[in-house]
């Protein structure tokens, strides 16, 4: 991630003439076309590690009314800003977990950074070169208890047997919190993913 996207984050904002060919955010132009090869209306997608929602609009636009969008964001001032698009732009197909996704369920705690680098913000201690002085670490700022969810485990709870499209874009866990081929896939009825 370079400096300029650390500092500011640019995200349209959908609108009630938004389409998956006329939605585009300013980065990750790959990734985007990525996505569109592979998504079509209808489909449950998972966005986990949401952070302040590019990816949410453009499954929500892309699953349209009969699709679902489950965006898993849980940094608490970054989720309120979701949620609040999620309103504002009337993201009806949008569901805002409030949780971090780990192997376990309960409460973990989330190291925040500060918040022009909150993207870095994660389960894990990283240490974070500074994109203003290579030579420094940026210091983790504080640690919040938050509420962390399996995977398995939620689907279960909330009777989705498929996930069509998955996006793990998380800090300091890797693919731990992602349904695992074998045990978690096998006995959430996963048999798609693209991560």
């Amino acid at each position: 991630m370079n400096q300029k996207e650390t500092q500011k984050f640019s995200v349209p904002a959908l609108t009630s003439a938004s389409s998956l060919a006329n939605y585009w955010f300013d980065t990750e132009k790959r990734e985007q076309l990525l996505v569109r090869q592979f998504v079509r209306p209808g489909m449950t997608f998972f966005d986990v590690g949401a952070h302040i929602g590019r990816y949410t609009r453009l499954f929500s636009v892309a699953a349209g009314p009969t699709g679902r969008v489950f965006a898993f964001e849980p940094t608490p001032t970054t989720a309120a800003k979701l949620a609040r698009a999620i309103r504002e732009e009337k993201m009806e197909n949008v569901e805002l977990i409030r949780a971090a996704v780990s192997q376990k369920s309960g409460t973990a705690v989330l190291h925040l950074f500060p918040e022009e680098y909150s993207t870095w913000n994660g389960l894990g201690l990283p240490r974070m070169e500074d994109p203003k002085d290579q030579t420094k670490f940026v210091p983790i700022a504080s640690g919040v208890p938050v509420p962390a969810v399996r995977l398995d485990e939620f689907c279960r709870s909330r009777g989705i047997e498929r996930i069509d499209y998955f996006k793990l874009d998380v800090e300091g866990m890797g693919t731990s919190g992602a349904p695992r081929p074998g045990r978690n896939a096998e006995d959430t009825g996963h048999r798609r993913a693209a991560i």
